[in-house]
């Protein structure tokens, strides 16, 4: 576990070299006119785990002050950091003119969870020159904005047949999603353990997009790791975890913090880019998705041929100094009852 640990871990040194030159191994998205269109169509519904708006009033945790003691500690322990060069996720945009390829699922069958999972992959729009994206998890993403689907991969490469020359793609778990803006936000029943996430979150709810960041707003709840998750519990809109730990500081995947709705944020002291965040923290939330190696938040990997722009969203600044600006000591626990899409 801890050589799992040291390899998720954002060490400076391998972000030094990432950065210099991370949009030539990062993926690119597809997208092409049509109607509808990636700026029209919708993640999710909007009373979703995502982009259900916070009621002031919102139920707090009873556990409320011992999770965020246990986030600010975990926050000055393991420190916070921003995956997009790596540990994030590409995301394809295609509509169905993109031809499709088949993705073999490398796990046993011969229960539905698995055959049905395989079976949806027999047939993914996968533009040409995709790639995973780096770092252990290989996440991939691929969205038909217009029929509506998505196709989420964990583990994702390419490999050679047995046929000279030939390769082809394989996971080895992940989920398909029909309907995705008619979603709560999760994978549901019968298949609640679909999902390259641990928790079945998928890699698009909470993602911090480029042209969001463009735009200066995030419009939906963000999804953060920690280090510490607790073992063998998680919350809704969870639908499993991978908890590891079980002390005074761990936190249950699933776990929603906010800020107050009454905290002034401009009278508070932050980086651009954390205030960006801490607005869409106070109205929407941040949810606990993953175990991780720090204290993580996800943004949308470069694509390929694109210049990187997340510097100048940092203002040339670490990732790690920005989240420090966030106030951290003001967030609290949402009580999991709060479930807007049900």
């Amino acid at each position: 576990f801890l050589a799992w640990l040291m390899m998720r871990t954002p060490l400076l040194c391998v972000f030094l070299i990432i950065s210099s030159y991370g949009s030539n191994i990062i993926s690119a998205s597809s997208s092409s006119s049509s109607s509808p269109s990636p700026t029209t169509a919708t993640w999710f519904t909007s009373n979703s785990a995502w982009n259900a708006p916070l009621p002031d009033d919102a139920p707090l945790s009873h556990m409320s002050t011992t999770y965020v003691a246990g986030l600010v500690y975990q926050v000055a322990k393991y420190g916070p950091w921003i995956n997009y060069a790596q540990y994030s996720t590409p995301i394809y945009r295609v509509n169905s003119s993109e031809p499709t390829v088949f993705v073999r699922l490398n796990k046993p069958g011969g229960n539905p969870t698995v055959d049905n999972l395989a079976a949806a992959f027999k047939k993914v729009p996968i533009p040409n020159g995709a790639v995973a994206a780096p770092g252990t998890d290989k996440h991939m993403t691929v969205w038909n904005y217009e029929t509506d689907e998505m196709w989420e991969m964990w583990e994702m490469r390419l490999e050679n047949t047995t046929q000279p020359g030939q390769t082809e793609w394989v996971f080895d778990w992940g989920g398909y999603m029909p309907k995705v803006s008619q979603n709560p936000g999760f994978f549901t029943a019968p298949y609640p353990s679909w999902g390259a996430t641990a928790t079945s979150l998928p890699l698009l709810g909470g993602i911090m997009t480029i042209d969001e960041l463009k735009a200066g707003q995030l419009n939906h709840a963000v999804c953060f790791a920690v280090v510490e998750t607790l073992r063998g519990k998680y919350v809704a809109p969870a639908q499993r975890d991978d908890g590891w730990t079980n002390t005074t500081t761990s936190i249950p995947e699933g776990t929603r913090f906010r800020l107050p709705a009454n905290l002034n944020l401009d009278t508070l002291s932050m980086h651009p880019f954390a205030r960006i965040m801490a607005k869409a923290i106070q109205k929407y939330g941040m949810i606990l998705r993953d175990t991780s190696g720090a204290i993580t938040f996800y943004g949308e990997q470069v694509p390929i041929g694109m210049p990187d722009p997340y510097p100048t969203f940092f203002d040339n600044d670490w990732a790690n100094n920005i989240l420090k600006t966030l106030p951290w000591t003001y967030l609290q626990a949402v009580d999991p009852s709060w479930q807007p899409w049900a």
